[in-house]
């Protein structure tokens, strides 16, 4: 579980800022 949070952070971290709101609803979804 804790590595599909790890692979989940780099990803959206190079990605432009438009995925800064993206990783937080990614992470929204990761809790459930």
């Amino acid at each position: 579980m804790r590595t599909r949070v790890v692979a989940f952070a780099p990803p959206p971290s190079i990605l432009p800022p438009r995925s800064h709101p993206n990783r937080e609803k990614g992470k929204g979804k990761s809790h459930v």
